[in-house]
């Protein structure tokens, strides 16, 4: 029982210096996405912001081994955050998906939500 415990710990170690870069990375991401959003005071952009707040704490959490807020936090927001930038990308502001924009968006979203799901499901469960 005490082995499978240390082998997950060990899997956690190995990514926890792509977490630390990777919250760095999305947080200078988020401070720029902050200063566009003041120059431009569009409301869907504000409430994107507002709702990505806590995937920087999830990051953090990830990153340096913190357990934030409880477990039955974590799971829904992951649910929440998934639909939130499908409906916000792809409904309301209709971006394509197809352009080197989109895709580019796309993928460095999809890590955060890779990171929100191992941090929800995996790493607070153990």
């Amino acid at each position: 029982m005490k082995r499978k415990n240390k082998s997950k710990k060990k899997a956690f170690d190995k990514f926890s210096i792509f977490w630390k870069a990777y919250l760095f990375l999305f947080g200078f991401i988020y401070v720029l996405g902050f200063i566009a959003v003041l120059s431009k005071l569009n409301m869907l952009y504000v409430i994107d912001l507002i709702v990505s707040l806590p995937s920087l704490a999830a990051l953090y959490g990830l990153g340096f081994k913190k357990k934030l807020f409880a477990n039955f936090y974590w799971k829904p927001y992951f649910y929440f955050f998934v639909a939130w930038h499908f409906i916000l990308n792809y409904w309301l502001l209709s971006n394509n998906l197809i352009s080197l924009d989109g895709l580019a968006t796309t993928l460095a979203i999809a890590v955060v939500y890779i990171g929100l799901y191992i941090y929800a499901f995996k790493f607070l469960t153990r």
